[in-house]
């Protein structure tokens, strides 16, 4: 017997489907506002989560997210009038808390809103905020007359002060653990700097020039900010020194903001025209992709403040402000850059079928250099393809019988990127959901050599429960919004 082992990833990783073979990047995003908020805005976010900030008739609320409107866990803890996710990490997220009409509190979660714990120091004269998190490890600052850049490791008495000698305030907006970037200040003068967990590590990053810049982001190698120059702010990379200093502003740009960076990748804003619009950087200010292209016209300004990648896809993290009326929009933006030739396009002929593939309805998967597809065609055709060691094969199509059902597939399920997508290849072997007439469903297996496979219909059991499946699709799927952006290179 043939053991068949498939590997399901959390996120979908795309191939792209284009008519013409040349370089290129899609841009999907996904509007998480939850149900009963009027406003939301994303600030952290890893694989697992995101992290932000809900408004609505229940208050201002700390939450974080798991890729859907539906996922939003309200993390407020008790008492609290006032709560923001600003960074997230693992099973934690850091941010704040405001106690009735008092000051802010620095405070760290653990996925559910009993789990606050109060960072503020002993002390602090004002507000604190944790505003990064690596690990074990909180950045922010807490006020001792003014403020003053710190690291916690998850108690209040943990508190280390990185405040730099002669410094006016300092903040610290990051940290890998290892480092910690922000500004510190002299004078009427803010400089980004970073530190390495003590106060005497800092090291100046303001390049010649400026007269004002702050680091806002560090992946340990790279630091991203902003420098100031002419009364403009430019979006900037350091590699950890002023001299290192790079310019991301855009061409025709009035002003720009580097929020995170995974070292490799940049995400903020840049502003034209006087309007704020979400931004995406590959290291050069030449790189820049406008994230807000591909919004719908009912937004009008957007802002990116988190960056992180999954191989082939990099996922950005921000919000969007409508039109009419003025209502913030948490958006989760997923770019897929692509330097490799295409897996079909509008030129492929239809294994099995008659003419060329006319639609694409949904993003494939990749598994090394073999993918997998949902196609289609004229005539109502359409199925699940694969192109495994250069060829493109049918998997399954409206001509092929249901396995363990009754006459032939209906239709193939589109994916939600945000859950384990249909359809999906590891090695040579395709899985995918697909139905039939009178209401079969289920999920199928192909393998080489071997013809299609039943996993999972309505009529298998659930197995270490009672009854049998009754769906195997969301329950409240995503429907994504997406551009093709055809671009000169990477």
């Amino acid at each position: 017997m043939k053991t068949i082992r498939l590997t399901f990833t959390r996120v979908l990783i795309l191939t792209l489907l284009l008519p013409l073979a040349a370089r290129a990047r899609v841009i999907l995003y996904f509007d998480l506002l939850p149900a009963g908020a009027t406003d939301a805005e994303l600030y952290a976010g890893t694989a697992n989560q995101q992290g932000g900030i809900a408004y609505g008739g229940f208050g201002d609320h700390a939450g974080i997210w798991s890729g859907t409107p539906g996922s939003f866990v309200d993390l407020n803890p008790p008492g609290v009038t006032h709560s923001r996710i600003l960074a997230v990490s693992g099973n934690q997220q850091a941010g704040d808390a405001t106690l009735g009409f008092g000051f802010a509190h620095a405070g760290v979660w653990s996925g559910t809103a009993a789990s606050f714990v109060d960072l503020d120091p002993t002390g602090n004269t004002g507000s604190s905020t944790a505003l990064a998190l690596s690990g074990s490890q909180q950045a922010g600052a807490a006020n001792f007359g003014t403020s003053h850049a710190g690291i916690w490791s998850g108690t209040a008495a943990s508190f280390v002060d990185l405040h730099p000698a002669g410094a006016s305030s300092s903040l610290a907006y990051a940290t890998v653990g290892s480092q910690q970037a922000g500004y510190f200040r002299l004078g009427n003068e803010y400089r980004a700097c970073i530190w390495s967990n003590t106060a005497s590590s800092f090291v100046d990053l303001n390049p010649s020039g400026s007269t004002y810049s702050v680091a806002y982001a560090t992946s340990g190698g790279q630091q991203a900010g902003v420098a100031n120059y002419s009364g403009s702010p430019h979006a900037a990379i350091w590699a950890g020194t002023k001299l290192s200093f790079v310019n991301l502003r855009p061409a025709g740009a009035d002003d720009s903001l580097a929020y995170a960076t995974t070292g490799a990748r940049q995400a903020g804003e840049a502003t034209f025209s006087g309007n704020s619009h979400a931004a995406f950087w590959s290291g050069t200010a030449a790189s820049f992709v406008d994230l807000h292209s591909v919004l719908s016209n009912t937004f009008y300004v957007s802002h990116a403040r988190s960056i992180w990648t999954n191989n082939s896809a990099v996922f950005i993290a921000g919000y969007a402000n409508t039109t009419s009326p003025h209502h913030n929009h948490p958006i989760l933006w997923i770019v897929f850059p692509f330097n490799s030739q295409l897996t079909a396009g509008t030129n492929t002929p239809i294994p099995g079928g008659s003419g060329n593939f006319t639609n694409f309805p949904a993003a494939p998967s990749l598994s090394g250099s073999n993918s997998t597809f949902y196609g289609a065609g004229a005539g109502g055709q359409q199925g699940i393809y694969a192109k495994i060691s250069g060829a493109v094969t049918k998997i399954a199509d409206t001509t092929t019988a249901i396995p363990g059902g009754t006459g032939n597939f209906t239709t193939f399920t589109p994916p939600n990127p945000i859950t384990p997508p249909s359809p999906i290849i590891s090695g040579d072997n395709v899985a995918f959901r697909a139905s039939g007439s009178g209401g079969q469903s289920g999920v199928y297996l192909k393998a080489p050599n071997d013809p299609c496979k039943l996993v999972a219909d309505l009529n298998t059991a659930i197995p270490n429960g009672s009854g049998n499946f009754i769906a195997f699709t969301p329950p409240s799927p995503i429907t994504p919004t997406f551009e093709i952006i055809r671009t000169p290179s990477e």
